[in-house]
């Protein structure tokens, strides 16, 4: 079960993009029981149809004809919502716009995020109404500007006062935050690497034999994709509103890498030095620990930490988070040994 936990987090956003990407023709209402959630599709309730339960849609735009009847709660993420009928309850609407017509009923609170609230009258909100960050109408003004007050006569200027002195730490006292602040980090992730490898330690085994055996394809792999997460990541942003999906997942893609090359790192180092241990914690601790500290070095820190990043980020895409082993056709003999395959999922020696 443990061992699924990774692999469920790292393709959760293909999931939702591919629900995105195969949306189909508008989804009509049944009259059916329980909850409806709708991915990538637009979703119509028609008059005297009513849904027994909670109503979700994601990146579609809803519509609530005259008549029709929600018994949940409603929440549309992304989309544009036209609402006639009747809701039970709660109504919630993020980073699209929300119409409620005349004959609209919500018996709960109404929430907006980041869109537009159109309500006309007649319409019943029962509850309380909340509208957070807008989205700006036709026709608003701008507030006035402050008017310039008249020109003062000139006083001679006072004498100056002595210089306050400066607060704030001083030039050791940052380095000293610096220290902390690098050595909080280290140990973080150490622990966060010891933590993977209690959970999937033959994910992680995977990932970083793949650091150690395609290191340069790796490192052009990550820093692909780095760059189509975060144009991606950006377009889906402001087309919907999720955008910030990519984000984390090249986000978890970039620290579960980091620590699969403090694991290798890790065994480089015992090795060279002729200790032997019995699991792989105190690597993972020792690898990422080291490289955490390189990371905050002043100038270099950056240029390092970037070719690390990558090189763990694309040894993560390359194994598909560590589910199987990415070996090359033509070293594939040699990798796995006869019989074996690209997709054996035994663990690493």
């Amino acid at each position: 079960m443990y061992r699924k936990m990774m692999l469920a987090a790292g393709l959760a956003f293909l999931l939702l993009f591919a629900a995105f990407a195969v949306s189909g023709p508008v989804a009509h209402a049944q009259g059916g029981e329980g909850d409806k959630v709708v991915l990538g599709q637009s979703y119509t309730l028609g008059a005297g149809e009513h849904l027994s339960g909670n109503l979700t849609v994601l990146g579609g735009d809803v519509r609530l004809e005259k008549g029709s009847r929600v018994e949940g709660n409603v929440v549309e993420l992304g989309g544009n919502l036209s609402a006639a009928g009747e809701m039970r309850g709660n109504l919630s609407v993020f980073g699209g716009s929300l119409n409620l017509a005349a004959t609209a009923v919500v018996q709960g609170d109404l929430a907006t995020f980041g869109g537009a609230l159109h309500e006309a009258p007649g319409a019943q909100v029962h509850g309380r109404t909340v509208e957070s960050f807008p989205a700006p109408r036709l026709g608003d003004t701008l507030p006035a500007l402050p008017l310039v007050p008249p020109a003062l006569p000139l006083v001679p200027p006072a004498a100056p006062a002595t210089p306050a002195a400066p607060s704030g730490p001083g030039l050791f006292g940052r380095f000293v935050i610096w220290q902390l602040a690098t050595l909080g980090w280290a140990v973080l992730l150490a622990l966060l690497g010891v933590g993977a490898i209690l959970l999937a330690p033959r994910h992680m085994e995977r990932i970083a034999s793949t650091v150690a055996t395609e290191p340069v394809f790796s490192v052009a792999v990550g820093l692909l994709t780095l760059i189509v997460a975060a144009l991606a990541g950006t377009l889906l942003l402001l087309a919907c509103g999720l955008g910030l999906l990519f984000w984390f997942a090249a986000f978890l893609g970039l620290l579960v890498g980091w620590l699969a090359v403090g694991l290798w790192l890790g065994q480089r180092l015992l090795r060279a030095l002729r200790l032997h241990t019995a699991s792989s914690l105190p690597e993972v601790a020792l690898g990422v620990f080291l490289i955490t500290v390189v990371a905050r070095l002043p100038c270099i820190g950056f240029l390092f930490a970037l070719v690390a990043g990558c090189l763990g980020l694309g040894a993560v895409v390359l194994t598909r988070f560590g589910t199987r082993l990415f070996v090359r056709t033509n070293t594939l003999a040699g990798y796995l040994g006869p019989g074996a395959s690209a997709a054996d999922d035994r663990p690493l020696p």
